[in-house]
């Protein structure tokens, strides 16, 4: 907002310092922030890690984005240009967009003033919880950092953050507590009503079975048949058209679609402030 200084001049004089001094203040809030370039899964603009560190992270980032899809990016930066870290933090994710539908986590640290922070994507809060995160940085990245172990604290935060949003692997059992355990004790130890000894009745379930697989097979048959004869009557109208089928346009339209997918596969992640800051 402009104003000329012949309306100025009709305002108390503290009315006046106090627009002043909002004005530099929003000014001063709003100075642009210089980002790094993300260069890969590992950006480290003051060499905290050595080149052979920061190429074996960078490869295990990378590895696990392959499999899960989830990307996790650490920045190693000189300071936080008088930004509070999780507003920095914040930006940065956003500025380098981590992550496909908001599959991303942000490991933050800047080298002027200590601090660390993980910052997570919208899709992975319920799961790297904010109280996950504090864990992470107090218990393994916060003891080594006051050491100098700078590379231990920063794998062993890595390795945490994949733990965690890693699933339990399928099929394994999950301990029972409580009610639902002696439920599924109960049920696991059949009923002895006084006889066991009488054979068991005959089940229908094997028939059952048998006439829905029957049926299932004899509709798919139904189907295929009705698809061929709609697919010959459609192509004899085609061909009577004068229309032809060229197989190289339809393999250049999927080829188009698939490069346009994975150019944009690690692209358009979010963050609305979750996860946990700390300093050493």
């Amino acid at each position: 907002m402009t104003l000329s200084m012949r309306t100025l001049r009709r305002w108390p004089s503290w009315l006046v310092a106090l627009l002043l001094a909002t004005q530099a203040l929003c000014g001063a809030t709003a100075a642009d922030i210089v980002f790094p370039p993300r260069t890969g899964a590992v950006v480290d603009e003051v060499a905290m890690l050595s080149p052979e560190q920061r190429d074996t992270l960078d490869a295990k980032l990378n590895a696990y984005h392959a499999r899960s899809g989830n990307r996790v990016v650490v920045a190693i930066v000189p300071d936080l240009q008088g930004q509070p870290i999780d507003d920095f933090a914040n930006q940065l994710f956003r500025h380098w967009r981590l992550g496909k539908n908001n599959h991303g986590v942000l490991f933050l640290v800047a080298k002027a003033g200590h601090h660390t922070r993980i910052e997570v994507g919208y899709a992975l809060e319920p799961v790297l919880t904010d109280a996950a995160s504090h864990l992470i940085l107090a218990n393994d990245v916060k003891p080594a950092f006051k050491q100098g172990r700078f590379n231990d604290g920063i794998t062993a935060g890595v390795d945490d953050i994949i733990q965690t949003l890693s699933p339990a692997p399928t099929g394994t059992p999950q301990p029972l507590a409580g009610p639902a355990a002696q439920n599924a004790t109960d049920a696991a130890v059949p009923a002895d009503n006084g006889q066991s000894g009488d054979p068991a009745e005959p089940s229908h379930i094997p028939y059952v079975g048998l006439a829905v697989f029957f049926g299932m097979v004899g509709t798919v048959l139904f189907l295929g048949f009705r698809a061929r004869r709609r697919q010959g009557k459609h192509g004899r109208r085609s061909s009577g058209s004068g229309g032809s089928f060229d197989s190289s346009d339809s393999s250049s339209s999927d080829s188009s679609s698939d490069s346009s997918s994975d150019s944009s596969s690690d692209d358009g992640g979010s963050s609305g402030g979750g996860g946990a800051s700390d300093s050493w």
